[in-house]
């Protein structure tokens, strides 16, 4: 660093030395320095080497023969020493007020810098300080009409060029960095909690493990537990795990971790769980591989109610009137389906073997091959004809009915 801040500072001393061959009546102190008596710059580089030894550089230039020429001392002890150029009263600073040296590198530079204006009538105009160490330079207090001097070099005013990475950093403060990748803001120099970065792809904010990201795609929001909030061009979904919501221009989704969906769109709502489904749309509600378990579902439409009873059956109501269909146990000594309209007494019932029909305190079944109306009897079975409640007298001419002569051995007769 010291070799590269000597081959930089000679080419501007030499110009400086033309500058200063041109004033007419110059200060004694400037005329010593153009014979070679005086120096005509001394900086210090104070650091330490690689092994951690504490010291400093001592660069003096001086004009030897029409050219700038550099003179190096250094120093690495662990004695305490003060390098005072020939003539400069920083000593005598130090002897009158020992405090001068008491604070961090950058206030004993101001503080020295305070002094020798005072005393010494060739040192004025703003102060020049720049700090140097591992992440690079830093102007503290930049040189007068600074933006002025770079757009002399080709650049707009006010703006700057790096050739590597740039690092603006406050010691316990925020820092910022600017490299090939992009831009950094800490809001701590050295191990900063909150961070905004901005590249090529996009920005991210961040705060521990909650970020929020913002690409040409879309904005991610993501927290520490992995609960995320993606909005892109297809719309938003919402994350915790496995179960997701998702918003986009055709409707929503709701999923769960058990693969469950409910999904809403302009044809109804689907609710899904496997190849059993639950569709309700305007046309009406279907069940696909579905299992009734609730007490009651009600379906009302075109004056009608139609209701899913799990403990009574399947009720269609309408004009008053209600059709139940349920299984019984026994019923008239038959069971299975039966039908009942309330209406009246009205039902009807379906067996294994059976078909029972009421109405009005009346029953007629039919079992098999056998008829049975109002108690009476009539039944075919394999090896016999079977007719109960026939008339045992001749009911007459055009009644066109069966009956029994007592008189002529109960033989079964028909009168046309």
């Amino acid at each position: 660093m010291a070799d590269a801040l000597a081959s930089e500072s000679i080419p501007l001393l030499e110009a400086l030395v033309e500058v200063l061959r041109s004033i007419e009546h110059p200060h004694h102190k400037i005329l010593a320095a153009l014979d070679g008596k005086a120096m005509m710059h001394v900086h210090v580089l104070a650091g330490r080497t690689a092994r951690g030894e504490l010291g400093y550089i001592n660069q003096a230039f001086r004009l030897q023969a029409g050219r700038v020429v550099c003179e190096t001392q250094e120093y690495f002890g662990s004695e305490r020493r003060l390098y005072v150029s020939s003539g400069d009263p920083a000593n005598q600073l130090v002897e009158e007020d020992s405090t001068i040296l008491d604070g961090l590198p950058i206030e004993v530079v101001c503080k020295f810098l305070a002094g020798l204006k005072r005393v010494w009538p060739t040192i004025g105009g703003a102060n020049q300080i720049v700090r140097i160490d591992g992440s690079g330079a830093l102007w503290i207090s930049p040189p007068p009409g600074h933006a002025a001097i770079a757009a002399g070099h080709g650049l707009e005013v006010a703006d700057a060029l790096f050739a590597g990475d740039a690092t603006f950093a406050r010691s316990g403060g925020g820092k910022v960095t600017i490299n090939s990748v992009g831009i950094a803001l800490g809001d701590n120099n050295y191990s900063p909690n909150s961070t905004v970065t901005v590249t090529a792809t996009g920005a991210t904010i961040a705060r521990g493990s909650n970020t929020v990201q913002a690409t040409a795609y879309g904005i991610q929001i993501q927290d520490a537990t992995g609960s995320s909030v993606v909005v892109n061009s297809t719309g938003a979904t919402f994350t915790k795990g496995s179960n997701q919501f998702q918003v986009n221009a055709t409707g929503w989704q709701i999923s769960d971790s058990s693969g469950g969906t409910v999904t809403a769109g302009s044809g109804g709502i689907v609710i899904q769980r496997g190849s059993s489904s639950v569709t309700v749309a305007a046309t009406g509600v279907t069940i696909v591989n579905g299992i009734l378990t609730s007490p009651t579902v009600t379906v009302n439409g075109g004056g009608f109610t139609v209701n899913l009873d799990t403990t009574n059956g399947i009720k269609v109501t309408g004009s008053g009137v209600t059709t139940v269909l349920s299984n019984v146990g026994t019923s008239n000594g038959v069971a299975g389906v039966t039908c009942t309209n309330t209406s009246g007494d009205v039902s009807a019932i379906c067996g294994g073997t059976i078909f029972t029909i009421r109405s009005t305190g009346q029953t007629s079944y039919l079992s098999g091959l056998s008829l049975s109306v109002n108690g009476g009897l009539a039944e075919i079975q394999s090896n016999e004809l079977k007719i109960t409640y026939l008339p045992s007298s001749n009911p007459g001419t055009g009644s066109k009915q069966f009956w029994y002569d007592t008189s002529d051995g109960n033989r079964v007769k028909y009168t046309p």
